[in-house]
Formats: structure tokens, sequence, C-alpha cells
């Protein structure tokens, strides 16, 4: 039989006060233990961040001190690390107070504000670096190539001949800045010029390929005539005559070859989406670093590019579709462009770690912004010597329906607010290098695309709208047309069969003209 415990009968207050400091002392001993584990935590996980925010600031540090070493090239002078890091405060090692050891999270805390502080000194100056190069690199080639340079300087004779007087920092600055004053010029243009001197070899070459085109100009005039005079007296069947004509015509520069005309088509197209693509360069910088960084070898760098590169995909697809802020609560007084990259990766994990409409609404803006990166590839630019030889040069299909779709918020904007779409125009220029502002120059390349890159595509007959009769094409054919002209009658508010924009729709189908 099971023996029961008895009951202490003379259990007094002072064991319940004894029992009592014994549970106090236990209680005791595990928060002290659980504080240790939690500092410990704490001290980790900002050693992680730390370690974190060094890669970023060391990859910035980098492609800092590759451009400053590329305009040394130039100027045979340059910036130095310390130039930035000394003259801010903030962000010098020597603002880190806190020991390592007596108080690391307080010194993890220090260090990590140290580190930001830098990086936030690199951004506009790398920015700042790729702008002087560009300026450089045309200032190079307009004293060793002549790009832009003329031999019409001066007077008088001068104004007939090329000479040390055509290739001057003043004339360089009215050629490529012509807003900027008079004696304002960025000083790394007023070291280039003053370190580099115009090659006399050089104008003398220059000088002979004027006087070599003169003479074959006027050469090309005798010919005409006395071919002229050849063709006059010459007793010829009509068929041959016809056929010496023709090449004459030809040879003579008066009717394109049927060549030519695809290659001035190329070279329209080249330069109109060049400087797009030169100048959304700059506005790519940071993406570039992290796909560079991405497909390198694998480690910690590697991962760090690939995070790198997606969160500056989603600030530019912010950047191109404002209104997609709204959902990730990002404030309409907020500057995208001034999110730091490692507020905007918090931001963009965040929504990546949860499943949502959020996360997928990321992910879209994400791809958005990605297909913009790749649209502003160099790779996209077309050389021009090229294209001379031959080289034929595609539609920019993609590039024109991103552009078309940023006139079309734009102009929705300007309904509401000329504030708000001015703001808008400045963001579209920076990922996409076009200026929604200039219409008259915009509006004709998007008709050429409504009419007939995009007609082609779809019905695959040359030449677009005005190249095919709705009557003869199949019912296929005239299914895809009629859905993509009405798609661009809704969407882009631009009519193709009545080749007139469009000022609003009601919900009834009626339209409004401009």
């Amino acid at each position: 039989m099971a023996q029961l415990r008895q009951p202490r009968i003379d259990y007094g207050p002072e064991d319940t006060l004894r029992d009592l400091n014994k549970l106090v002392i236990t209680l005791a001993t595990k928060h002290v233990s659980d504080k240790k584990d939690k500092e410990m935590s704490r001290v980790s996980l900002a050693a992680n961040r730390l370690a974190s925010l060094e890669r970023r600031r060391n990859q910035y540090e980098v492609a800092f001190v590759e451009k400053q070493a590329q305009i040394s090239g130039y100027i045979g002078k340059a910036q130095d690390l310390s130039d930035i890091y000394q003259t801010e405060s903030g962000s010098s090692i020597e603002n880190i107070t806190a020991d390592l050891y007596e108080e690391p999270f307080k010194y993890y805390e220090e260090a990590m504000g140290v580190t930001q502080n830098q990086i936030n000194l690199l951004n506009p100056q790398i920015l700042e670096s790729v702008d002087k190069l560009a300026r450089l690199s045309q200032a190079e080639k307009f004293l060793t190539e002549g790009v832009g340079a003329t031999y019409t300087t001066g007077t008088g004779e001068e104004e007939k001949t090329w000479g040390p007087e055509d290739l001057t920092q003043a004339l360089f600055m009215k050629k490529f800045y012509p807003d900027v004053e008079e004696g304002t010029a960025p000083a790394e243009i007023g070291a280039y010029f003053k370190r580099h001197k115009v090659d006399p070899t050089f104008i003398a070459g220059k000088e002979k390929e004027r006087k070599t085109e003169a003479f074959t100009e006027e050469s090309r005039a005798a010919a005409r005539a006395a071919e002229q005079r050849a063709i006059d007296v010459a007793t010829r069947s009509k068929a041959s005559e016809a056929r010496t004509a023709e090449i004459h015509e030809i040879t003579m520069g008066r009717v394109d070859v049927p060549l030519t005309t695809e290659i001035n088509k190329s070279l329209e197209r080249a330069n109109w989406y060049n400087p797009q693509i030169k100048k959304a360069g700059v506005g790519m910088t940071f993406a570039s670093m992290g796909y560079a960084a991405s497909l390198g070898k694998p480690g910690p760098d590697q991962v760090l590019g690939q995070q790198t590169f997606e969160v500056e995909s989603f600030r530019i697809g912010l950047l191109f579709n404002p209104a997609a802020r709204m959902t990730f609560g990002i404030t309409p007084d907020q500057k995208i462009k001034e999110i730091s990259t490692e507020q905007l990766m918090d931001m963009y994990q965040g929504f990546m770690d949860k499943a949502g409409p959020k996360r997928q609404r990321a992910l879209d803006v994400k791809r958005i912004g990605e297909k913009i990166f790749f649209e502003n590839s160099p790779d996209r630019a077309y050389n021009p010597v090229d294209i001379k030889r031959g080289m034929k040069v595609p539609p920019y299909n993609v590039r024109d329906e991103m552009i078309a779709t940023a006139y079309a918020k734009y102009r929705d904007y300007s309904n509401i607010s000329s504030t708000e779409a001015d703001k808008y125009a400045e963001d579209v220029k920076w990922v996409l290098g076009v200026d929604l502002k200039y219409e008259g120059t915009l509006r004709p390349k998007l008709k050429e695309f409504f009419r007939e890159n995009s007609l082609e595509g779809v019905i695959g007959i040359p030449g677009g709208y005005e190249g095919f009769n709705m009557d003869e094409l199949t019912i296929r054919q005239k299914g895809a047309a009629w859905d993509l002209m009405e798609m661009i009658k809704n969407k882009y508010h631009y009519d193709v069969a009545e080749d007139k924009w469009i000022d609003s729709i009601d919900k009834e189908g009626n339209i409004i003209y401009e």
C-alpha cells in the first residue's frame, strides 16, 4: 500500500521567508545570465552589420580610387580618401571613442556611424568623378581629335585655315558648355588645358585634310561639268543613256544608293538613343557596381554585389513608377534618389522576407528597374563608324515602350500638378536619359513607334500603318492590328488611325482630341 507524504504542521513564517529568498536568488541569477546572452547577441549582430557596411564602403572606396586614378592620368593630380574623411566631421576613425573590450556594443555602434558617414560622402564623390571623367574625355577628344572643333575661328586668313586658335579652352567651353559663364569653367578642365597643349603636327594634319577636301570638291565639280558635257554629246541607246545617268547621279552624290537609306535610318536612331544611354549611365552607376560584383568569385562580396544590384534596380523601378511608393510606405516628400542603399536594402529585404502582395509588388518594381538597367547598357549604343560600314541599328521597341509609358504618366501628372510633373520628368531623365518636357521632339519619335515599329512587329508588313491596306489583311492580321491600335489609344492616348493625340476618353468611349 502506497505511503502518502504527511503534511508539515510546523511550517511557519520563517520557513516561507527562507524559501522565498532561495527563489529570488535563483531568478536573479537567471536574469543576469539572460542579460549576458542578450548582450552577446546584440554585440554579434552589431559586428555583422559593421562588417557588411565596411564591405560596401570598401567597394565604394575602390570605385572612387579607380576614378581618381583615371582623373590623375588626365591632369596629374587627384583627390585622396583622406581628403574626404579628414575634412568632414564624424567620418574618421578618431571619432570612435568607445573601447572595443570595455564597451563592445557602443564601439560597434560608433564604428557603424563612421562607416555610414564615409559611404554617404563617397556616393556623391563617385558621381562627381564620373562627371569629371566625362568632361575630361570630351576635352581630350577636342584637343587630340578635333571633335567639335572647326577652323572658322578668328578673322581673315585665320578663319580659312586650321591653327592653335581653333583648339583653345574657351572654344571648348563655348562648344560643349555654352551655358557656363566665361571664367567659371570646371577646375579639371582648366587643369587639363594647362597641362596639355595642342600638337603642332595635329594642326598640320587637320590643315592638310582641309586642303585635300577642298581640292577634292573642286575636282568633283570639274568632273561633274566634264561628265555632263560628255553626256550631252554622247550618242547612246536610250537604255544605255538611262543607265549612265543613274550611275552618274549616284557617283555625284545626288541620289542615295539603296544601302544609304538604311544607313541614314540607323544613324538617325543612334543619334537619338546614344545620348539617352550616355545620360542615364550616371543613374545606373551603383547598380552597375553591384552587378559587376555579382559576377565575381563566390563569396561575401558576390552576395553583397547581388543584393546591391537588386536594391538599386528596385530604386530605378520606383523612380520610373513613383505611384508604387505608397505601397511601401515611402512618403511623397521623401526623395527616392537620396535614400541610402542601406536604408533601401533594409526596406526591400523586409518585403522579401514576408510572403504577400507587398513582396510581389516589390519584385515587379525591381524587374522594371532591371529592364531599364539593361536597356542602358553601353552595348546598346552603336558606333557611328560601324553604322557607316553597314551595321544596322534595329528599332529600340522595348525602350520606346518604356518612354511611351513614362510620357503617359507625365501627361497624367501634368493634369494634376505641374510641380509633380516636373519632378517625375527629372526622375525619368535620370533613369532613361530622355526629357519628357521636350514634347515637340518626343512626340514625333513616339508616333514613329506607334505607327510603324510596333505595327510592323505585329503584322509583319514593312512601313507599319502607312505600309498596309486594312482591306488586304488576313482576318488574323486585322484582329492583331485592331487590338494593338486600341491598346495604344487607351493606354497612351494616341489615335493611330486619326494621327491625333487624345486629351481624354470618358466611360462611354467618347474621345476628346487635343
